[in-house]
């Protein structure tokens, strides 16, 4: 037996500090990785609804017809042509903005996702409700507030998936 550690059949993680273990450190670690924990779930769900929200409104504008040139050809009128040209430019201004925030929606859920793999040894699937974060200081998302999420970790194909639940 090594010394500190307690008899086999308790079961409990202990700390080691200065050479001893007490369950009450024990109990204090499991806490904060449960809020660590909690956290980076959170972050997770935020990311995902983000990113959904993100991938929505690009789908949406995409789905719309960009600024067409005007219909009567050869156009001798300048101001009809400054028009169609004003109108095309603020079409691609406004997809490559949505297309940044999309493509940074995916960069944060993956940066979550890693968080979330990082903690958690091996594939498991959680059911989770949305809380308010305090600890980060983060804002709560009263969009999300009390709605359950099954969370699908699989470590093995590094796959991270959020799909909220009744």
């Amino acid at each position: 037996m090594i010394h500190g550690y307690p008899h086999p059949e308790q079961r409990c993680v202990l700390l080691y500090v200065a050479g001893v273990y007490t369950a009450t450190m024990a109990e204090e670690d499991l806490q904060v990785t449960a809020h660590k924990l909690e956290d980076r779930l959170e972050q997770l769900i935020e990311a995902w609804a983000d990113r959904e929200s993100a991938r929505g409104r690009l789908e949406a504008f995409t789905r719309e017809d960009p600024p067409a040139p005007p219909s009567k050809q050869p156009i001798e009128d300048l101001l009809l042509m400054a028009q169609y040209i004003h109108d095309r430019r603020r079409y691609v201004r406004h997809l490559a903005g949505l297309t940044s925030v999309a493509v940074q929606a995916d960069k944060d859920y993956d940066k979550a996702a890693e968080n979330v793999r990082e903690m958690v040894p091996g594939s498991v699937s959680v059911i989770y409700t949305y809380q308010a974060p305090q600890s980060l200081g983060q804002r709560a998302r009263p969009d999300l507030q009390g709605n359950k999420y099954r969370i699908d970790i699989r470590v093995g194909g590094d796959t991270v998936l959020v799909n909220p639940t009744e």
